[in-house]
C-alpha cells in the first residue's frame, strides 16, 4: 500500500469526481490510490515520458487498471473526464494550460489545484474566467506552504485579500501557521530594502494584520 505524503493525502481526499485527469502525474502515487481506494476511473497523465513509464512500471506492479497518456495540458483529455488534478507545478504554467485547453475546462464539473507559487494569479484567472472557488486549504511540508484550491464553475466576487490569502480558507493550524510566516517573512524585508522598494511588502502586511486581527478577535 502507498503511503502519500500530508500534501499528497490532503490531493488526494479532496479528489471526488468519478473520471478523474491526474495532470503532471509524476511518480502516480496519487492515481494510484485513487483507483485502488476510492475505485476511480483514473487517467495518468504527462508531458515526459521518463514519469509516465515510472508511473506504468507502478501501475503494472499493483495490477491496477490505469491508462496512462502522453500529452501537454488538457487539450486532448478524453471526454469521460469530469474532474482534473493539477499539482507540483507554478500558477502562471497552470493558467496556461487552463488557458490552452479552456474549450476542455468548460465541460469539467471540477477542478483540484495545488501550485507551488503565483497563487494569487491562479486565483485572479479563475475568477475572471468564471470559475469559482469554493473551500481552499494550506498545507505544509518541509519548510514550504501549499495551497490547494477546489474550483467549480461559477460567479464570485474578488477581493484583493482572498487573491493572496484564500477563498473560502480552511483556517486551520497550518494555515495560521502560514500567516504567521508570511509577516514575519515580510517584516524582515521591511528592515533590509529602502521603503520607495517595499510597496508591494506594504500591501501584503495591510493584508495580514487585516487577517491577524480577525484572528484574535
Amino acid at each position: 500500500m502507498i503511503k502519500l505524503s500530508n500534501r499528497l493525502q490532503a490531493l488526494f481526499e479532496w479528489c471526488d469526481g468519478e473520471v478523474i485527469a491526474d495532470i503532471g502525474c509524476d511518480h502516480g502515487y496519487i492515481s494510484l490510490k485513487l483507483a485502488q481506494e476510492k475505485g476511480k476511473k483514473v487517467y495518468a497523465c504527462d508531458v515526459a515520458q521518463g514519469p509516465l513509464q515510472r508511473a506504468r512500471t507502478l501501475f503494472e506492479k499493483e495490477e491496477a487498471d490505469i491508462c496512462c497518456l502522453l500529452m501537454n495540458g488538457i487539450v486532448n483529455l478524453p471526454d469521460d473526464v469530469d474532474q482534473i488534478l493539477i499539482a507540483g507545478m507554478g500558477g502562471q504554467l497552470m493558467i496556461s494550460i487552463l488557458e490552452d485547453g479552456k474549450e476542455k475546462a468548460s465541460h469539467l464539473q471540477s477542478m483540484i489545484l495545488s501550485p507551488h507559487k503565483d497563487a494569487p494569479d491562479l486565483r485572479k484567472y479563475l475568477i475572471d474566467h468564471h470559475f469559482r472557488i469554493v473551500k481552499e486549504r494550506t498545507i505544509k511540508e518541509g519548510n514550504h506552504f501549499y495551497p490547494i484550491l477546489y474550483v467549480m464553475h461559477g460567479k464570485q466576487e474578488r477581493s484583493v485579500l482572498k487573491d493572496y490569502y484564500g477563498y473560502h480558507m480552511i483556517e486551520d493550524e497550518e494555515y495560521k501557521q502560514f500567516v504567521d510566516h508570511e509577516y514575519k517573512k515580510w517584516k524582515a524585508l521591511e528592515l533590509s530594502v529602502p521603503a520607495s522598494q517595499f510597496k508591494e511588502g506594504e500591501k501584503r502586511l495591510k493584508l495580514l494584520e487585516q487577517i491577524r486581527t480577525k484572528r484574535s478577535c
